[in-house]
């Protein structure tokens, strides 16, 4: 029996011993340049980046120096090789799609980790990218409110070829926070929108620069930044929807400082009052102007 098994040749043993090796000094320089740069760097992106470009170019060596080392005979296997490499093309169709996925990101970089984006309906910071799959720190999964939950999203790298992809942190960090405030047609409106102009000025950032660099980097016309209070009815009262400019990952804090000098503000006058849904029956005859009385 022992006759039967077959007998490996001097040269592919060298070869895979040489392989092993090879794999073994590639992982230990890994491992000493991930301790050099998290010894010589504080900052944790930068960590990051350092040892996942070092792991990159790593694994790229070792495909050169290994496909070199087994490259010899390949020429008289190269018709089995055409169809293998067609049969695991069309079998690993997803893996592959996922790596070119991969390298659109690196090429184009429509996001980077940090940015916070939202792709097929789910929102997060990008927290790492990978061959096959990037990972967001999700947003609003189980809050309304544009805050971490904690659970970490791994969306395939295949999905930014047929998905939009929404990311509000590439090249204006800011967004566009509204706030409708609902008053009674018999509140004193006017003096409530001016009022509120002014607190939403207090709160909203100012934008400077990057307004202007956001247009050189894209074809987008005049942005308004100014904070601004915009005037509206529904069947509950006049809405005065108040509109600033608010870090990406600061609106909710920004929102609540809003809300809170609305509601003292508001407090504080004798002629404007919040409206709600209500019930309430109108006498046109008795309330209605003069001249527009129901006969």
């Amino acid at each position: 029996m022992l006759d039967d098994l077959p007998v490996i040749s001097p040269e592919l043993r060298d070869r895979l011993l040489s392989t092993i090796v090879l794999i073994a000094v590639l992982l230990g320089i890994r491992f000493l340049a991930s301790r050099a740069v998290r010894a010589r760097v504080n900052d944790a992106t930068v960590q990051y980046r350092w040892v996942r470009g070092v792991n990159y170019a790593l694994v790229a060596i070792g495909f050169l120096l290994i496909g070199r080392l087994w490259s010899s005979g390949i020429g008289q296997l190269g018709t089995f090789l055409g169809l293998l490499s067609a049969g695991l093309a069309l079998a690993l169709r997803e893996p592959i799609t996922n790596i070119a996925g991969f390298l659109l990101l690196l090429w184009r970089r429509p996001f980077r980790v940090g940015d916070r984006i939202e792709i097929n309906g789910i929102a997060g910071d990008v927290v790492d990218q990978r061959l096959f799959q990037f990972s967001l720190l999700e947003i609003r999964g189980r809050f309304s409110a544009d805050q971490p939950t904690g659970r970490i999203v791994h969306i395939p790298n295949a999905t930014i070829f047929n998905t939009p992809q929404f990311n509000s942190s590439d090249g204006f960090p800011y967004l566009w926070t509204e706030l409708p405030v609902v008053v009674t047609f018999e509140s004193n409106w006017e003096k409530a929108k001016a009022s509120f102009k002014e607190i939403a000025t207090r709160h909203a950032s100012q934008a400077g620069d990057l307004k202007q660099s956001m247009r050189v980097r894209y074809a987008i016309g005049p942005i308004d930044s100014e904070a601004g209070v915009f005037t509206s009815v529904n069947d509950d009262g006049v809405v005065l929807t108040i509109r600033a400019l608010t870090p990406v990952r600061g609106a909710r804090r920004v929102s609540q400082a809003i809300w809170e000098d609305v509601l003292r503000q508001v407090a504080q006058w004798d002629d404007v009052d919040f409206a709600y849904p209500t019930t309430r029956i109108y006498n046109n005859r008795r309330e209605g102007k003069a001249d527009a009385r129901a006969p």
